[in-house]
């Protein structure tokens, strides 16, 4: 079961992208910030290697049961986005963006995710510390966000309560926020020759698109573009030229039945769509006999 850790389920009190305090406008000083740089690293460095006694190492004794008691997820490797200092330097609230993967359907996929921290100096150390949140990640809150509601004084039965029972369900939440406006193509030449399909990110993140290509005679297919940011859409136009059609005449490619299924790759999630590409000759109805 797909879990993920205490540090990135639960957002501090204190803002990620804001800050009462005027030194989220300072720059530390450089021994400050190299100190808790490395402390940082150390800390993630030891869950990619699932060395987690290290990282207890690094936990201040008030936060230990709650470091204990905290999925510890699966990291693959890590790197500090932001560090936003308060409290004169003395505490600071570090966004990581770590590689992790999520399972669906039986498919694993790469992704990144932030995580958050928060670190305090005593004894001249940096420390990891469990403060109380405020909110937790979900992907079905337009936001991002949903509040946090406590039901015991750590927390933990309401950040399990925050979260899909299923992982299964996370991931699908997910991996639905990618929207294709319709699963079938239709072309009639001589008719129709044009369709289109729109793909809508409403992940947070940027992805790529990219279709395999077809062998098709005279189907010609265009992305308007091969990257999406968040809340981006695509056109994906699908188009059959018969003066494209070498091996055929114009009449005779009026007259072409074929299916073709177009597979369409989305990176990072590795979503494979098909779409199936239908080509076929408009019916006409037939005139009623006039003859007694």
């Amino acid at each position: 079961m797909k879990t993920f850790p205490l540090f990135v389920l639960l957002v501090s009190g204190v803002p990620v992208f804001s800050q009462e305090s005027s030194n989220v406008f300072e720059k530390a000083p450089p021994g400050i910030d190299e100190a808790l740089r490395g402390r940082v690293d150390k800390f993630y460095q030891a869950h990619v290697e699932k060395k987690y006694r290290e990282a207890f190492a690094l936990v201040a004794d008030d936060s230990q049961d709650a470091f204990l008691g905290a999925a510890k997820g699966d990291l693959k490797g890590c790197e500090i986005v932001r560090i936003n200092y308060s409290e004169n330097f003395t505490k600071a609230t570090v966004v990581e963006s770590c590689q992790t993967e999520l399972g669906f359907q039986g498919h694993v996929f790469q992704t990144k995710m932030p995580f958050t921290s928060n670190w305090k100096v005593m004894d001249g150390q940096w420390w990891w510390y469990y403060l109380k949140p405020t909110s937790v990640p979900n992907p079905f809150s337009p936001t991002g966000f949903i509040p946090y509601t406590e039901s015991d004084p750590k927390g933990a039965t309401a950040t399990k309560s925050m979260l899909p029972a299923d992982p299964k369900t996370l991931a699908q939440g997910i991996l639905g926020k990618l929207k294709l406006d319709k699963t079938t193509i239709e072309l009639h030449p001589g008719e129709k020759p044009r369709d289109e399909l729109h793909v809508r990110n409403e992940m947070p993140g940027a992805v790529t698109l990219r279709i395999d290509p077809v062998t098709q005679t005279g189907l010609k297919i265009t992305v308007s573009k091969s990257e999406l940011q968040a809340n981006e859409e695509a056109t994906i136009v699908f188009e059959y030229h018969v003066d494209e059609s070498a091996s055929l005449c114009a009449a005779c490619a009026n007259h072409v039945r074929a299916t073709v299924v177009a597979q369409l790759h989305v990176d990072p999630t590795g979503q494979v769509f098909p779409i199936p590409v239908m080509i076929s000759p408009v019916e006409k109805e037939e005139a009623p006999n006039s003859k007694q």
